[in-house]
């Protein structure tokens, strides 16, 4: 196939900082570390007391030796790895009847992970995030171990430095049975003016409780300013293991619209009821703008002709590698402000979330892409193209939908 088809995908939406469940905490400190194979590691009983402690996001082969003999000119001439992590966490007595998820917003790469000794999947492409429903092996008010081992050994799966291992953030996520399904809002605009605009939400809503019953959700959104600017609620009669979409509309009056130079962000607050009692609250931070690509005139950001400056930024940080640091990708996104850049194209697989939240927060226009080659590239030739793509897009598109900086 050729190059240029890579699918670009024009996104004419209200966009979200992000979406986080309020039940949600990062996972990233008290890790255990090595290089290589280790047999047996993933045991909740192997010993890595002689393990190195790690916070994430880590890069594994910035430290590593450079080699021509074994490296390549695109990855840096550093190691292309194997190696494992591994951490011992704890979930209380009372939390048990809930859901426990562990989030991951990508391992670089072939990542297999374990928890308690039981494998839950793996997960090839090391650009797009990945979740696990840890609940049926979770030990409530006993020590836990979650297990994850990466292969970064087959040689140029991407032209550039990719970095390995466990290089962006981990999340754990503990909800009552009846929540939004991951990456679970859809916020739109499709009606925008400096006196009014539409914005729509949808809201995916999972009922695991055991039992049918009376679904509902409030939503509020909140202006920058941080006043309630609009709200409406909705319910629904669910059955077991059914999930359901819910859309609500809303007007708001006189909005403060995001663009490059006041990148204004509201917020999408979700509060989910099962048969009245409170289930999970969900935040979705978006920004209220119309974007079109017209032949004539060209790149209309809010109706005002916008001239994209900028170039190409890849995911690492340049000496740092590729661990994902919010620190360090501000400190680059402003010097290419000051610079007078306002658009970038992201480099050529999807970035770390913190990137484009960053993105959104500074008013920076954002090419997404999704793929640069084919099968030989993120997969490392183990699962055809063909195979992957459909589901490793829908993951892509749903995580990414609701930025306002995404334009293309």
């Amino acid at each position: 196939m050729k190059r240029q088809f890579v699918v670009l995908l024009m996104l004419f939406v209200a966009g979200s900082i992000y979406a986080q469940d309020l039940n949600r905490e990062l996972f990233n400190s008290g890790w255990k570390f090595a290089l290589h194979d280790q047999d047996g590691a993933q045991e909740p009983g192997y010993d890595d007391s002689n393990w190195e402690s790690v916070i994430l996001p880590h890069d594994a082969s910035i430290g590593g030796e450079f080699n021509h003999d074994s490296s390549t000119g695109g990855n840096g001439w550093l190691p292309f790895q194997e190696g494992w992590y591994r951490k011992t966490f704890t979930i209380k007595e009372v939390e048990w009847g809930k859901k426990v998820f562990i989030d991951f917003d990508g391992v670089y790469r072939d990542a297999k992970v374990w928890i308690n000794g039981e494998l839950l999947g793996r997960n090839l492409n090391g650009y797009l995030g990945f979740e696990y429903d840890l609940t049926p092996y979770i030990k409530y008010g006993e020590d836990n171990v979650i297990a994850v081992h990466y292969d970064n050994r087959v040689k140029e799966t991407s032209r550039w430095y990719t970095g390995e291992g466990i290089y962006r953030d981990v999340w754990l996520k503990i909800v009552n049975p009846v929540y939004v399904a991951l990456d679970g809002t859809y916020v739109t605009t499709p009606f925008v003016t400096d006196e009014l605009a539409r914005v729509t939400v949808e809201t995916e809503v999972v009922n695991a409780s055991g039992k049918p019953g009376n679904v509902e959700i409030r939503t509020e959104l909140i202006d920058p300013e941080g006043k309630t600017a609009a709200q409406a609620r909705a319910i629904v009669y669910l059955k077991y293991s059914v999930n359901h979409t819910f859309h609500q509309e809303f007007e708001v009056n006189s909005p403060e619209l995001w663009d490059t130079d006041n990148p204004n962000l509201y917020y999408a607050k979700t509060t989910v009821l099962f048969d009245g009692t409170p289930q999970d609250e969900y935040v979705t931070r978006f920004g209220i703008r119309d974007i079109q690509l017209t032949p004539d005139k060209g790149l209309l950001l809010n109706g005002k002709k916008v001239f994209a400056q900028g170039g190409d930024m890849h995911h690492d940080i340049g000496c740092i590698g590729t661990a994902a640091l919010k620190s360090g990708y501000r400190y680059r996104l402003q010097m290419l402000k000051d610079m007078g850049c306002n658009s970038l194209r992201l480099s050529h697989n999807p970035h770390a979330p913190v990137l484009l939240d960053l993105c959104d927060e500074m008013g920076i226009l954002v090419i997404a892409e999704a793929y640069d080659k084919w099968t030989s590239q993120y997969y490392g030739g183990e699962i055809s193209f063909r195979d992957a793509w459909k589901d490793d897009m829908e993951k892509f598109l749903k995580r990414d939908r609701n930025h306002p900086s995404i334009y293309l």
